[in-house]
């Protein structure tokens, strides 16, 4: 092969690299992060300050941080969580979060470079409604689900 071809041949293999790798198709992470600014995005233009959800987080941590929690936001800070069922506060070391403290979860996943992240997003608002973070697939009891569902907006 003489030196003029093997240079475009290079070329042509350095750009399809690049274009493959720009497309997430070599970093899945990638992809994961362009569907999180764009769920961000939607979620700064369209989502209320003030709202309300049921919070659930999945983990292999005590029994009581698993309960399904109504957490009440007002102007972006959280003012009140209990318990769904029982109206109970969550119990001491439980974070409630706001929507974009669930966006901030995601954004962390990514830079620890999590296994596996799986996200559902609201179509409207764009908050994740679903997350499921695996941090290491060969290590047992690290992966965590949260679940944020029934968000309305509430009057300040």
């Amino acid at each position: 092969m003489n030196m003029m071809k093997r240079r475009h041949l290079l070329l042509v293999s350095a750009l399809a690299s690049t274009v493959v790798s720009g497309c997430g198709i070599l970093d899945p992470n990638r992809e994961i992060e362009n569907e999180l600014d764009d769920n961000y995005a939607r979620w700064i233009e369209r989502g209320p300050a003030s709202y309300e959800y049921r919070l659930t987080q999945l983990c292999f941590c005590p029994p009581e941080h698993t309960r399904t929690y109504l957490v009440r936001v007002m102007s972006g800070r959280v003012l009140a969580s209990r318990d769904a069922q029982t109206g109970a506060p969550p119990p001491v070391g439980y974070q409630s979060r706001t929507v974009p403290d669930l966006f901030a979860v995601l954004h962390d996943a990514l830079s620890q470079d999590a296994d596996k992240i799986d996200v559902v997003y609201d179509p409207q608002l764009g908050y994740p409604t679903r997350m499921t973070i695996d941090y290491e697939e060969q290590a047992a009891d690290e992966e965590a689900e949260i679940l944020a569902e029934g968000l309305i907006a509430i009057q300040p």
